[in-house]
C-alpha cells in the first residue's frame, strides 16, 4: 500500500486546482467523438471503464456531460486502493439523472484481474494518472495492448514533462530523493506506436494548482504527500521551497495571495489500425 501513498493528497489536489474540470471536458469531447465512430445508434449505451478511477469525479462529471448530449452510459470504476470506495459512492450520489447511467463500482480490484472479469472489454479505457512508475507503466501498457487488440479505444494521461509537479520532481532527483512519481506518457506513446497502434497525443495546457501562500507551505501535507508519495521522506522542506519559488508563479485566489503551479498533462489515445 505504501506505493499508492503519492496519491493521498489527491482530494485537496483537486480542491486546489481546476483538474476535474479541464479534464472532464477534454474526455467528455473525445468519448463523444469515439462514440460517434463506435456507434452508429446512441440509444444503447457506451460501455467506459475508468482503471485507476480514484474518486470517480471525472467519470461522475463526464458521465454527466455524455448525458446532456444524448449518450447513455454503462461504467466500470477499476481502482486498486480499496480506501477510495466511500468517497466513489459520495461522488456518484450527486451524479444528476444518475439513475438513467448506470455505474459498476470495482474497488479494491485490480486493472490484471478486472481485465478477465465478464463483460470487462469496454468501448473506451481510461487510465487517468495511473502510469507513475515502472511497475504501473507496464500495467497500463499491457492492459492497453489487451484491450486494443478486442476493439476498445483507449485514453492515457499523466503530467506533462513541463508540469510544474514533474519539473520539482526532477530537481529533487538531482538533490537525491528517490523513488518520485514521474511522467511515463512520453514512454507508452513511443512503445505504442512502435507495436503499429494508431496513437494521438494531445496537451491539456490550461491546468493550474493553488498551492497557499510560500511562508505556509511547510504545514501543507498533502502538497509533500502528492509531489513525494510520502511526507515523512522529505528531509528537508525548507531546502525545496526555492525550487517551488523558481517553477511557481503568484496569484490572488479568494483576495488572498497564493502560489500556483501550471499543471498541464500529455495525454494520448490509442486504437487498433483499421
Amino acid at each position: 500500500m505504501a506505493k499508492l501513498q503519492w496519491s493521498y493528497g489527491l482530494p485537496q489536489f483537486l480542491e486546489h486546482s481546476n483538474e476535474d474540470a479541464v479534464c472532464s471536458l477534454f474526455i467528455g469531447n473525445l468519448a463523444a467523438s469515439a462514440f460517434r465512430r463506435l456507434r452508429s445508434e446512441s440509444a444503447q449505451p457506451i460501455r467506459i471503464a475508468d482503471l485507476g478511477c480514484g474518486q470517480a469525479s471525472k467519470a461522475a462529471l463526464v458521465a454527466e456531460f455524455l448525458h446532456e448530449r444524448g449518450i447513455a452510459t454503462n461504467w466500470d470504476l477499476i481502482d486498486i486502493d480499496g480506501r477510495w470506495k466511500a468517497a466513489i459512492f459520495k461522488n456518484l450520489a450527486r451524479v444528476s439523472n444518475a439513475n438513467r447511467m448506470h455505474f459498476n463500482v470495482l474497488c479494491p480490484v485490480a486493472a490484471d484481474t478486472w481485465l478477465h472479469l465478464p463483460p470487462a472489454v469496454p468501448h473506451i479505457a481510461l487510465f487517468i494518472h495511473v502510469p507513475y512508475d515502472d511497475e504501473s507503466e507496464e500495467m497500463v501498457y499491457r492492459v492497453t495492448r489487451a484491450l486494443v487488440s478486442l476493439g476498445s479505444f483507449v485514453l492515457i494521461s499523466t503530467e506533462h514533462p513541463s508540469s510544474g509537479l514533474s519539473l520539482l520532481r526532477r530537481r529533487m532527483t538531482d538533490l537525491g530523493y528517490n523513488n518520485l512519481p514521474s511522467e511515463r506518457t512520453t514512454s507508452l506513446e513511443t512503445r505504442l506506436r512502435n507495436d503499429g497502434l494508431v496513437v494521438k497525443s494531445y496537451v491539456l495546457r490550461h491546468k493550474y494548482l493553488d498551492i497557499g501562500s510560500i511562508d505556509q507551505l511547510v504545514e501543507v501535507d498533502w502538497f509533500w504527500d502528492l509531489l513525494s508519495g510520502d511526507k515523512h521522506n522529505i528531509n528537508d522542506k525548507v531546502e525545496l521551497l526555492d525550487l517551488i519559488r523558481q517553477v511557481s508563479f503568484s496569484k490572488y485566489r479568494r483576495g488572498r495571495a497564493t502560489i500556483s503551479l501550471h499543471i498541464p498533462d500529455l495525454v494520448i489515445t490509442v486504437r487498433e489500425r483499421m
